[in-house]
């Protein structure tokens, strides 16, 4: 039961298209460099972002083939499933994410995610870490042969470290409790207790006199 990326890219490619859009504004506002937004629109949505939910969609029929007993039975049932799957902007951030040549897919959270959204149970042999190992090769493959992908993967890359360190920052000021606003008349207060007596003794040995 091969489910064909051909069954499902007309659901599937208007949405990415929609998902690409919206990183391509996310890019200009969050890089100085604003021609990223038009390289992102003209390098991802037709091209990049198909390739990688294809590669996918293959990997994950593959291991289902191998996980099933009947497989005819339900084809239609986890084409429909897979389809609605892949909607879901989560899931292509997670997809999304090998493309920084660093991350890898996380195929536990993906799990999570199928499992959340009820869809038809996967076969108790199917194996996510095993998908997500193939479809990581499939990137690879992908970035080696595709150059004009360097600077939108860079911009995205940086993107998420900003991301990751204005979420590290609000934790820790969430952390560290309300900032206390200077008291100025207490300072005052003390200065004035401190050096309102000059001690001028140790500047002459014959003060007391």
């Amino acid at each position: 039961m091969a489910i064909e990326w051909v069954a499902i890219s007309a659901a599937v490619i208007p949405f990415l298209r929609k998902y690409a859009s919206d990183w391509a504004v996310k890019l200009a506002t969050k890089s100085a460099d604003s021609a990223l937004e038009k390289l992102y629109r003209c390098v991802i949505p037709d091209e990049k972002l198909v390739k990688i939910n294809e590669a996918f969609v293959s990997r994950f029929s593959k291991e289902l083939d191998s996980a099933m007993d009947l497989p005819t039975l339900t084809a239609e049932a986890y084409r429909d499933a897979l389809k609605e799957f892949l909607l879901n902007p989560s899931v292509q951030d997670a997809l999304q994410a090998p493309l920084d040549g660093e991350s890898e897919l996380d195929w536990d959270q993906l799990c999570r995610f199928w499992s959340g959204f009820r869809f038809i149970t996967l076969p108790e042999d199917f194996d996510w870490a095993r998908v997500a190992r193939t479809y990581g090769q499939s990137i690879q493959r992908l970035m080696l042969t595709d150059h004009e992908l360097r600077p939108v993967l860079a911009a995205m890359a940086g993107i998420r470290t900003a991301e990751a360190t204005e979420r590290s920052a609000v934790t820790l000021n969430r952390l560290a409790g309300p900032a206390r606003a200077f008291d100025l008349t207490r300072y005052a207060e003390a200065v004035k207790t401190a050096f309102a007596h000059l001690k001028l003794g140790p500047l002459d040995v014959d003060w007391a006199a």
